[in-house]
């Protein structure tokens, strides 16, 4: 096991307590957006690390300004829940748009199933991510 501390964590159907996540250690800065049952969630466990909520008022994604030292990115966490249609990416197309030519990382749990990030199979939830991953010039890591 790492012994390494990690700095920025995405998390998605974080553990809610009143509709908040708990179990997050008080010292770390919890963001979230939206009201109601949170699904989307970014800690931060570093205090030399600025962050900016930039509000999109969904329970399902946050999207923050990063900035440490010199170097400013956008940091997202989405959740697409398994019972909505994926048909719809307003809401990745929202954070394209807000941070257009900027450098970004999205962590999402879009309950769809790709060999493209390494499952065993493919089905057709997928496939429109797949294009809307390919269209949009996306990379994926996983």
């Amino acid at each position: 096991m790492s012994t390494e501390k990690t700095e920025i964590n995405f998390v998605q159907e974080p553990y809610l307590y009143q509709n908040k996540p708990n179990g997050i250690t008080s010292g770390y800065r919890t963001y979230t957006d939206g009201e109601g049952k949170i699904r989307a969630a970014i800690i931060i466990t570093n205090d030399t690390i600025d962050a900016l909520l930039i509000t999109m008022s969904d329970n399902d994604e946050v999207l923050l300004e990063i900035q440490k030292g010199r170097k400013t990115f956008y940091a997202a966490s989405v959740y697409i829940d398994s019972n909505e249609t994926i048909e719809n990416f307003q809401t990745l197309e929202n954070i394209l748009e807000i941070t257009e030519g900027a450098k970004l990382i999205i962590v999402m749990d879009s309950n769809a199933r790709s060999t493209t990030w390494h499952d065993v199979i493919t089905n057709n939830r997928s496939k429109m991510l797949e294009e809307f991953v390919a269209s949009n010039q996306l990379h994926i890591f996983n």
